[in-house]
C-alpha cells in the first residue's frame, strides 16, 4: 500500500492519479462510444420500423380504395344489367302482342310469293326419348415397373430382330 502514496502520507501519487484519472476518462469515452453507437442502431430500428408500418398502413388503405371502387363499379354495372334485363323484357312483349300470324302469313303469300307446304313436303321425326348413349367406364391397370421392363425390351427385341 506504501507504493500509492507520496512519501508515507495521504496524499496519492500525482503521476498514478494522473494515470487513473486518463484511464477512467478514456474508459467512460469508450461507454459513451459504445453507448451511442448503440442508440445509433437502435434509431435505425425504430426508423425502420416506423417506416414499415407506414408502408403496411398506406397498403392498407390503397387497397381499401381499390375494393370501394371495384365494389362501386360492380352496383353500377349491377343497376345497368338490371334496366337492360328490364328493357329486353319490354321489347320482348312489344314483339309478342305486336305479332298477327294472319299479317305474316299475307305478307309472305302477297309480297314473297311464299306457300304452305303441301302434305307430301312435310316430314314429321318421331323422337323417342328412350334414347340414350352408354359411356364406357372400364377401369385400366397401369403395368408396374417390371411388366413396363419386360414390355419395352419385348419392343426392342421385336425391333431389332
Amino acid at each position: 500500500m506504501t507504493g500509492r502514496y507520496y512519501d508515507g502520507t495521504s496524499a496519492y501519487k500525482i503521476e498514478q492519479y494522473e494515470i487513473y484519472t486518463q484511464q477512467a476518462e478514456h474508459k467512460q469515452e469508450a461507454k459513451r462510444k459504445k453507448r451511442s453507437a448503440q442508440s445509433v442502431i437502435v434509431r435505425k430500428k425504430l426508423v425502420a420500423a416506423v417506416c414499415g408500418v407506414f408502408v403496411v398502413a398506406v397498403l392498407f388503405l390503397y387497397l381499401n380504395v381499390v375494393l370501394m371502387q371495384t365494389s362501386a363499379q360492380f352496383a353500377a354495372v349491377t343497376r345497368e344489367l338490371d334496366d337492360m334485363k328490364m328493357r329486353n323484357a319490354e321489347l320482348a312483349f312489344d314483339v309478342a302482342s305486336g305479332v298477327d300470324l294472319a299479317v305474316v302469313e299475307a305478307k309472305a303469300k302477297n309480297e314473297y310469293g311464299m306457300q304452305r307446304p303441301e302434305s307430301h313436303q312435310n316430314v314429321y321425326v318421331d323422337v323417342k326419348q328412350s334414347d340414350y348413349a352408354e359411356a364406357f367406364t372400364a377401369t385400366q391397370t397401369r403395368p408396374g415397373i417390371v411388366d413396363s421392363m419386360i414390355n419395352s425390351l419385348k419392343a426392342f427385341l421385336a425391333y431389332v430382330g
